[in-house]
């Protein structure tokens, strides 16, 4: 049992505060106590679970429907000793899939947290187009280096071609580059 502050506000630590050496090349430098010379301990005393208010999210990563979040509010606080909620706890942790919670309720509870349909039906399409962009993504990454490559082909091309060389090419880019910018000016 550790030994608890008056205040009981939680988290509780027995480290002593760390000393600082002024170091000639490296500035101020934490003095870490050799751990075998001093005993350090940390406490928990109490857990304090609240129940916050859910609302529309905009994690894209739901298999359907609109995402689900918490809010900043919370409407119950409750305070139990540690001991006390692990006891309550169950020693086994749900599977992933016990904790995914379908559309239809996800749907549910944001309409019945005051949502909008037409809140509900933006997140629910937001979030569908961006996993559809991120598919493509996925899907085009395997062409990826095949288009570098072509690229490649097609700028010694146009060198042998023109009989530029990589100097003389770069140079003319950088002189390109240079009028666009004096005519665009920064933006």
């Amino acid at each position: 049992m550790c030994p608890t502050n008056s205040d009981d506000e939680g988290l509780t630590s027995n480290f002593p505060p760390l000393a600082f050496q002024k170091s000639k090349s490296f500035g101020d430098v934490p003095i870490i106590p050799h751990p075998a010379r001093d005993k350090r301990t940390v406490c928990f005393s109490n857990c304090i679970i609240r129940e916050y208010e859910r609302e529309v999210g905009d994690n894209p990563d739901v298999c359907g429907g609109p995402p689900l979040t918490i809010g900043w509010e919370y409407s119950t606080e409750v305070k139990v000793p540690v001991e006390k909620f692990e006891d309550m706890r169950s020693p086994m942790r749900r599977p992933k899939p016990d904790l995914m919670i379908p559309a239809t309720e996800r749907r549910q509870i944001l309409k019945d947290s005051g949502a909008s349909l037409k809140e509900i039906r933006k997140a629910t399409e937001e979030a569908r187009d961006i996993r559809r962009q991120r598919q493509n993504t996925k899907d085009n990454r395997k062409w990826q280096k095949h288009e570098e490559t072509l690229e490649c082909i097609k700028r010694r091309t146009v060198r042998v071609l023109t009989r530029r060389s990589k100097t003389k090419e770069f140079e003319r880019l950088w002189k390109k580059a240079e009028k666009w910018q004096q005519k665009h000016g920064e933006q």
